[in-house]
């Protein structure tokens, strides 16, 4: 069966009477949306968004055109959308995704993981730079010791003078592929 069969079967369905048609999205609600029929004009409230259970749930746009389809005459769901909103997850158990290309989400607004209590995520490069800032100045820092006088246990006097320089081993440099994870990156 090709895509134009399939179609014709959800429009018309087996008995060639119409039982999904074509309507204007008017309002959306939590669960369900009104619509107006398109042929008729006339409006339909309490179209369902979802057809098995309560886990997902495809909110069109307002404005946008919808395929409903009807169970009975009390009962009818949106089957095609033209333009989503929102689409929304209740699941109990895990999400598996299997994906043959990558993932890309391009949002203007926050990505919130695990309720966002950790912060937000690193900048890798920014990180390495402070890091490599920090071993540089450390690398590079001496201590005053002028004028420390301390006793020792023999009961005399130790006077210090001058520097004390940072330690001769230099601290290997910091390469940000050692410590970053690349299959998520923002």
């Amino acid at each position: 069966m090709n895509e134009a069969e399939i179609l014709r079967k959800i429009v018309l369905g087996n008995n060639n009477k119409l039982n999904s048609f074509v309507a204007k999205v008017t309002k959306v609600h939590d669960r369900t949306c009104d619509v107006d029929i398109v042929l008729t004009g006339a409006p339909l409230e309490g179209v369902k968004l979802n057809t098995a259970g309560q886990s997902i749930v495809i909110k069109p746009q307002e404005g946008s055109h919808v395929v409903v389809t009807k169970l009975s005459n009390a009962d009818s769901f949106v089957s095609l959308y033209s333009e989503i909103e929102e689409v929304a997850l209740d699941i109990k158990g895990n999400i598996t995704l299997n994906v043959e290309g990558g993932i890309n989400i391009d949002t203007s607004d926050d990505i919130i993981f695990n309720g966002g209590e950790n912060g937000g995520l690193i900048i890798i490069e920014k990180l390495t730079e402070k890091l490599k800032e920090l071993t540089e100045w450390c690398q590079n820092h001496k201590h005053d010791v002028s004028g420390i006088t301390t006793t020792c246990s023999c009961g005399g006097t130790v006077s210090f003078s001058g520097e004390v320089a940072a330690p001769e081993d230099k601290t290997p440099e910091f390469n940000y592929e050692k410590y970053e994870n690349p299959k998520i990156q923002h």
